[in-house]
């Protein structure tokens, strides 16, 4: 409980068309450490193929590593299109450049508004980090607050363009 008393839901439609809002889901890896070299290995012909795509747009691949950017970086045909900003900070530095901004911590923080960004794929749904041991305490005695806070970094990476 806490204890707001004066509170009110609010729903309203999107303005914008759902044909011109997708959300193409394609489980093709499990990506995990054991499974990381098969996985990006299928993991690059299908953004190579996005890419191809949005040849003339940007777009952001959001991965959960600096060590995954690198390597989408270095084994796609497109990798001199691709850029690695050092932080969220440095992206805006690399927009409306027909660039594709790759990596970590693009959740929050950063307007892809306009053609700042046109298209966008998620590598591996941003769940929390279960080595920090704050997470690793809630996520014990409270699985649902894992779960919850798992699917808010999930919208606000969608929420990026």
């Amino acid at each position: 409980e806490l204890g707001i008393s004066n509170s009110f839901y609010y729903e309203a439609e999107s303005p914008f068309r759902v044909e011109n809002r997708p959300i193409i889901y394609k489980p093709i890896y499990n990506f995990t450490y054991k499974t990381k070299e098969e996985s990006i290995k299928k993991m690059i012909p299908l953004i190579d193929k996005i890419i191809e795509k949005h040849q003339d747009e940007n777009g952001i691949i959001h991965t959960p590593s600096f060590s995954l950017a690198w390597d989408i970086k270095k084994k796609s045909k497109y990798g001199k299109k691709m850029v690695i900003p050092k932080n969220p900070l440095d992206v805006k530095n690399h927009m409306n450049k027909e660039n594709v901004i790759v990596g970590p911590n693009f959740y929050e923080g950063v307007d892809f508004k306009d053609d700042n960004a046109r298209w966008q794929l998620i590598t591996k749904v941003p769940y929390m980090e279960i080595s920090n041991p704050y997470v690793k305490y809630r996520m014990k005695n409270d699985y649902e607050w894992y779960f919850n806070e798992t699917l808010k970094r999930l919208e606000q990476t969608i929420g990026r363009i």
